[in-house]
């Protein structure tokens, strides 16, 4: 099967078992997707499913739900009805297709247990329109299911290896569990982490938009409704503009939410760079030369690097919760620490060294997404 890359989406699922999440710091942590339960067996939902749908939606995540199976207490049939019927019930529509979590065989045979899930999948098909995905382990679908199903999407649970081994007639993944061990910022203690085999936006193009939260281009705050901005003016809307203004190369002193001098001159250098009337005003002719604007090139730095743009990385590092010592334009060991971290999280390469990718990850999530 294949590997996954920087580029791929990546994603996340959850239960109770995570407790109280907060989505948006989630969000911020390149989060794109997740997948969250609703349901198990005949009677059981999740008692976190209502306000981790709504809260990944208000965050701006690509969203999904899984049922975890029970074979032994009732047939694949009424399990599929249960599911849906919670959905539908809660008005839980997400982007994602359903997912069947597979991990009990019940007690059933190979034969027996793929009969049920053959059962559940037309039950999920006939309410609603789309296959689930199977999400199972290497081990338990060799040892547990035929082959049968390999026509169905793969979810696999394989953690701790480079790429997955193709099994049961399944060659490629659509979603892989590469870790059950992860950390999150906004998720206590460890949490499962996934991958989708595209980049996010083919996973938008896919499954659908991101939800009215979210930071793709089909959704978001539309350009004609923003806020004209100046000095003076504060809150999360000036986020924004100061962390588009990193995009395009400038050197706003900190991503604050206050605009003070320093955004005033970074807009005016924006703006003459752009060829549009210098008045350092954000008005609708500067957003959308800064939201067009594509991400500038910016160096690689490394330990003892020092400089303006060093001063623009812990800025930012600092914005997304990261120590990266003091603000001075040295790249010292504590930058490199917070570097090594940020990376960590954002499931790159943990080098250290603050590569292009890294300016991307640190720049290209918006507080209040932007269509």
């Amino acid at each position: 099967m294949q590997s996954r890359s920087n580029a791929d989406a990546y994603g996340i699922d959850v239960s109770h078992w995570q407790g109280d999440i907060d989505w948006a710091k989630v969000r911020q942590s390149g989060i794109t997707f997740a997948y969250i339960k609703a349901t198990e067996g005949t009677g059981y939902t999740d008692p976190q499913f209502t306000a981790n749908f709504k809260n990944s939606e208000a965050a701006g995540i690509v969203r999904g739900a899984y049922h975890f199976a029970r074979p032994s207490e009732s047939s694949g049939t009424t399990q599929a009805d249960f599911f849906v019927r919670t959905l539908q019930q809660q008005n839980a529509k997400g982007e994602l297709p359903p997912v069947l979590d597979l991990e009990d065989t019940g007690g059933k045979s190979k034969f027996a247990l793929t009969d049920w899930v053959n059962q559940f999948v037309a039950g999920v098909k006939a309410k609603t329109g789309t296959n689930p995905v199977i999400y199972v382990s290497p081990s338990f679908a060799s040892s547990s299911l035929t082959s049968s199903i390999s026509s169905l999407l793969l979810w696999v649970a394989d953690w701790g290896v480079s790429r997955p081994n193709s099994f049961n007639g399944w060659s490629q993944w659509t979603f892989w569990q590469y870790s059950s061990q992860g950390s999150i910022s906004g998720v206590a203690g460890n949490v499962d982490l996934d991958v989708y085999a595209g980049t996010p936006g083919s996973l938008h193009q896919r499954f659908g938009s991101v939800p009215s939260g979210g930071s793709s281009s089909s959704s978001g705050t539309k350009i004609a409704n923003l806020p004209t901005l100046l000095e003076g003016d504060s809150g999360i809307y000036v986020k924004d503009l100061q962390l588009l203004l990193y995009k395009t190369g400038q050197h706003p002193n900190g991503v604050t939410g206050i605009f003070d001098a320093n955004t005033n001159i970074s807009v005016q250098a924006f703006q003459k760079d752009a060829g549009i009337s210098i008045d350092g005003i954000a008005g609708p002719q500067t957003w959308s030369h800064l939201v067009e604007h594509p991400v500038s090139g910016r160096p690689a730095l490394q330990l003892w690097s020092a400089g303006q743009e060093v001063t623009d990385l812990q800025y930012l590092l600092q914005y997304r919760q990261e120590n990266p010592g003091p603000i001075d334009g040295l790249f010292g060991p504590v930058t490199e620490a917070a570097v090594t971290d940020f990376q960590s999280k954002t499931h790159q390469k943990a080098t250290g060294t603050a590569d292009m990718t890294t300016w991307k990850n640190l720049i290209e999530v918006l507080p209040q997404p932007i269509a």
